[in-house]
């Protein structure tokens, strides 16, 4: 009788050591489990987050000189901007295109220098 009681004692320890060890991953899980959402959230909107970029609106010839006109600003997922994109249409009037800038391109740092 008192082996079976022991035995029943010992079950009853390893049951209650079980369930509180299921209960401890159980929930490390669920806190990794809501980490790694928090973390995908951050990036999904990082990746649809916007930017200003200057575009062409019409053709711009090659030694040109850039005036108001032909440029505008819009918004753009930053996961699509180059990485040399103009970000402020002034800082691109009065500067000649070093290259032809099609209507509709992002313009670039390397597409502009200074008037000479």
């Amino acid at each position: 009788m008192k082996n079976t009681f022991l035995h029943a004692t010992a079950c009853a320890l390893a049951i209650v050591s079980l369930s509180s060890c299921t209960k401890m991953l159980t929930d490390r899980v669920s806190e990794q489990e809501k980490a790694f959402k928090a973390k995908q959230a951050e990036l999904e909107e990082k990746m649809h987050a916007k930017s200003k970029v200057v575009y062409a609106t019409k053709d711009i010839s090659k030694g040109a000189v850039i005036d108001t006109d032909s440029l505008e600003e819009r918004e753009v997922e930053f996961r699509k901007i180059p990485n040399d994109a103009m970000t402020d249409s002034s800082e691109c009037v009065g500067q000649k295109a070093k290259y032809t800038i099609s209507a509709g391109q992002i313009v670039g740092q390397a597409d502009i220098g200074k008037e000479e």
